[in-house]
């Protein structure tokens, strides 16, 4: 173990010592041990560059995507090298286990099916560079010592094993791969495996991860099963029915846009061509296309089928404006009949290249990118968690090495081998929970019951009211009242006798002009909302709760940033379903978020549970990076955003938001002036007094990243310290990993829960865990479903608990393994122990309702148009006719205006230039609130 001299601020420290708190229990872990095939291993790594080959008057494009994975494919079928001594990415890198020389070779290039005799063929040259030998035995013998081998090969090496390990997987034809090296899926590519249809043109597969990693000092190969949404392999026309959402006429803007979402990026096999020609989707035929073309088509309107498009056809012998259909009918003697079917492009808005979706095929094997709709998403959970679909974990490791193939290569593994490795546990007790007048304990399942309780400190109402949203359908006669609004009304009051029972002053309740907000346009409510939030405004209600006919993202979004963002009004939606049925339990739920907004603290744990970690001296830190779902608008920002405790009870923690310089970005840019804003609102909490200690949870990223937060985050952090303070608060910060795919599994069923998993409290410190850095999984909470999934904790930097603890390295490991369980204990929305600690559970929440905000940049496949595109922070409201307009375009790369701030004396000169990022400023009302619950 290293001593703290030798710890340092641009290397992770190493672990101080392993913990022994707890009971012990031992598990299998889902890793197989590759050690002793994997040890002698002395590989060898080239670089591969493939350059197109210029013959006459045929210039070849650049390899890339699968054009490039074909021409390396080729490639490795004529070098002389035999299949078990050659392995690669099929991008760049080969790998072989002698060293070999000569490997420069030039291929003709054709697709599968397509004939290799033809003269026209594109030729390219591979050339091979050897650039680093490896070796695996020296890999295992500095692993230990917490130092890389001394030419820093220690990634090589690894990255080398996962290329060996999922090569074959690449280079199958039966199965479908997704990811980069040591992050590779592999799917079935037949029907005979696991699979289930999601409908709406999607099925569910079952598939296999498997990763190298190094730990403790073994190499071992971690497996898990996983499930992926593909596309149905169909006719494009078969595809668009079971979608089944057609676009019923030239003003149904939703449709259009959720049907070229569902689409964009889909890969097509053209039936009218011969050979394996395919292309790629990009959307509908649109107005927009063809601004770079001589003469702009004709498009009738957004998803119009192949009557309605009209290109330029600049033949020979035809010069003239021609339809789509009849273009097919007379160049290929196709007579369309799915006139009504949109037509799509697959070339670029810019240059649109049109086909009629009778001609084009669904290739096999292409991963859905968009997000999953909510019953599909519920129908993937069912399936995964279904007692009868669920794989043991013996079974996961046969099943995903057989995917593999590893049976005939350097890492062949004997029969006695194939099993998952033991690991050493132990089960935390669970801390006390703290009520006004009570304390309560957790049971087995991590949860308590908040029946008869009153919350730590309750807050109170001045006025609010309820109001039900319902549709109504259009050409009908206007209702006036929902006709559930008896039923809800009843509901309404039990609410508020539920409110009274955990100690909240309810204030002034009032019904509003009425109890119901008829909307007749589901896709754009927005006029509707925005007078009932002026309504709200004008009689200073504090709050609006809010019942919902349905879950639609587009209503949700347009509340929050009216409410949240526009108004200033606090808003609780609640799911009609489940509200009209006046349950406690679930009026429970609603009450603790009352509380939240309120500012109250529904329950705390005993400051005992924190060891010598002084709460009311300590800022508690969470922060996550949110990013655009695939195919957004250009301009639609990452969001990063931050929240931080505001004394020893732990029960409020406002948040702060901005938008990241650059989209897609993961290493947080402003988080300096997050952290400042954070430490502002901790000093007016504390007559003026900074805190002595910060605890930071670093939410989102993955297990490779944890250097760039070392480099870039970390000194960030530090400098708004120093700003604050000429004595800088001492800093602790870990990662919180929670896309990772490491499993436990008891070894015999009575030493798990109820449906024989690993219990709330387990932790593991060591065996699957990292020698040169100091990290561990905790599991604190208890899985409704399936297997629960561990948080992975990494320990980036820490000042805190070595001060506290001083030689007492042990006593170090244990106290920040309390310390993050008890934290998994404070989340104020739930009565029971989270999967992750609070500060990264509601970081990841306030980024999620941030996303509301600029909802207009999003691609939303089910809400369709959303409100006008407002930049959060703005107080202007749209006048109807912009209102209008911007419905219109909803979906179209629209960008939004700079922020208006809040009113404030004006700079004598205006800055040169816009700031580099921009906060996204919640309404000055809600702002110090936890306004995001």
């Amino acid at each position: 173990m290293a001593s703290d001299a030798e710890e340092s601020e641009t290397s992770p420290p190493r672990r101080p010592d392993y913990s022994k708190t707890g009971a012990e229990r031992k598990l299998w872990a889902n890793y197989v041990d590759i050690t002793r095939c994997a040890k002698p291993l002395n590989l060898f790594r080239y670089s591969l560059t493939v350059s197109p080959v210029k013959r006459g008057e045929i210039c070849p494009s650049e390899a890339k995507g699968k054009k490039l994975s074909r021409v390396i494919e080729l490639y490795l079928e004529k070098v002389q090298i035999h299949k078990n001594q050659r392995y690669t990415d099929f991008k760049n890198i080969l790998i072989t286990t002698i060293e070999i020389s000569g490997l420069t070779e030039t291929i003709t290039y054709y697709d599968e099916g397509d004939d290799d005799s033809r003269p026209d063929l594109a030729q390219y040259r591979i050339t091979a560079e050897l650039n680093k030998k490896l070796n695996v035995l020296k890999l295992i013998q500095s692993h230990p010592t917490g130092s890389a081998t001394s030419d820093g090969d220690q990634g090589d090496t690894i990255q080398a094993l996962n290329i060996i390990l999922n090569h074959h997987s690449r280079a199958s034809k039966d199965l479908i791969t997704i990811g980069s090296s040591g992050k590779v899926r592999t799917f079935p590519l037949n029907t005979a495996g696991d699979w289930l249809d999601l409908e709406r043109g999607l099925i569910l597969r079952r598939g296999f991860f498997t990763s190298v990693r190094v730990a403790n000092p073994r190499i071992l190969v971690n497996v898990n099963t996983c499930l992926g949404a593909f596309y149905e392999s169909c006719s494009l026309v078969d595809l668009i029915k079971k979608y089944n959402r057609p676009i019923k006429n030239e003003n149904d803007t939703m449709a259009a846009n959720q049907l070229a979402s569902f689409l964009r990026g889909i890969r097509v096999k053209l039936k009218h061509l011969r050979g394996h020609t395919t292309r790629t989707i990009i959307g509908l035929a649109s107005k927009d296309d063809g601004k770079e073309n001589k003469i702009k088509p004709i498009v009738g309107y957004h998803g119009a089928g192949s009557r309605q498009v009209q290109f330029f056809c600049d033949k020979e012998d035809t010069q003239k404006r021609v339809t789509v259909a009849n273009y097919f009918k007379d160049v290929y003697e196709i007579t369309l009949e799915h006139h009504a079917f949109p037509v799509v492009n697959v070339g670029t808005v810019a240059r649109p290249i049109y086909l009629p979706p009778e001609v084009c095929d669904v290739v096999q094997g292409q991963q859905a990118k968009l997000g999953l709709e909510t019953e599909q998403s519920s129908t993937m959970i069912r399936y995964a968690n279904h007692k009868d679909n669920r794989i043991k974990c013996r079974d996961i490791i046969q099943r995903g090495l057989e995917s593999a193939e590893i049976n005939n290569g350097p890492l062949a593994l004997n029969n006695w081998e194939r099993k998952p490795i033991e690991v050493t546990s132990r089960v935390l007790s669970a801390p006390l929970i703290q009520y006004r007048y009570s304390t309560t304990s957790a049971d087995e399942k991590a949860q308590w019951n908040l029946n008869k309780m009153k919350f730590c400190h309750a807050g109170s109402l001045k006025s609010w009211f309820h109001v039900i949203i319902s549709y109504q359908e259009p050409n009908k006669d206007k209702i006036k009242q929902d006709p559930d609004a008896p039923e809800l009304k009843i509901a309404v009051d039990g609410l508020k006798g539920v409110l009274k029972q955990r100690g909240i002053d309810i204030g002034d309740y009032r019904s509003g002009a009425s109890d119901t907000l008829v909307v007749e346009d589901k896709s754009a409510p927005f006029n509707d909302l925005q007078a009932l939030f002026t309504y709200a405004v004008n009689r200073r209600f504090d709050l609006i709760l809010i019942i919902l006919p349905s879950k639609l993202p587009s209503l949700y979004n347009m509340i929050k940033q009216l409410g949240d963002v526009e108004h200033g009004v606090a808003t609780i939606c609640a799911n009609r379903h489940q509200f009209i049925k006046n349950n406690v339990r679930y009026n429970s739920n609603i009450a603790m978020k009352f509380n939240l907004k309120l500012g109250g603290i529904n329950h705390s744990v005993p400051s005992s549970t924190f060891g010598s970690l002084d709460l009311d001296k300590t800022m508690i830190v969470g922060y996550d990076v949110t990013h655009p779902a695939p195919f957004s608008a250009p301009t639609a920002p990452s969001i990063a955003g931050m929240v931080a405790s505001v004394d020893g009870g732990l029960g409020q923690w406002p948040a702060s938001l901005r938008k990241q310089v650059n989209s897609r970005e993961e290493i947080v840019s402003e988080l300096e002036s997050m952290l400042d804003d954070r430490l502002k609102r901790w000093k007016q909490h504390h007559n003026g007094h900074v805190p002595e200690n910060i605890l930071i949870y670093r939410d989102g990223v993955s297990e490779g990243q944890y250097q760039q937060v070392i480099d870039k985050e970390l000194p960030n952090l530090q400098k708004a310290c120093k700003k604050i303070s000429d004595k800088p608060p001492r800093l602790t910060l870990l990662l919180v990993v929670k896309r990772h795919h490491t499993r436990f599994y008891p070894k015999s069923r009575g030493e798990g829960d109820q449906h024989g998993e690993t219990v709330p409290g387990t932790v593991v410190d060591r065996d699957v865990t990292d020698n040169c850095i100091w990290d561990f999984f905790m599991q604190p909470h208890f899985a409704l479903q399936g297997t629960p999934r561990p948080t992975h904790y990494i320990v980036l930097f820490d000042d805190i608990f070595r001060k506290l603890c001083g030689e007492n390295k042990r006593q170090r490991a244990e106290m920040l393994e309390g310390v993050t369980q008890s934290l998994c204990y404070v989340y104020g929305r739930s009565t029971t122990a989270v999967s992750i600690c609070t500060p990264a559970y509601y970081a990841d929440i306030v980024c999620t309702r941030a996303r509301c905000y600029v909802s207009g940049l999003d691609r939303s496949s089910e809400a369709g148009p959303s409100a006008p595109p407002k930049t959060p922070g703005s107080s202007q409201r749209p006048t109807p006719s912009t209102t209008a307009q911007s419905q219109a375009t909803a979906g179209s790369n629209t960008k939004n205006a700079p922020p208006a701030k809040p009113p404030a004396e004006p700079p004598a000169e205006p800055p040169a230039e816009p700031p580099a990022a921009e906060e996204i400023l919640v309404h000055e009302k809600l702002r110090n609130s936890m306004f995001y619950i």
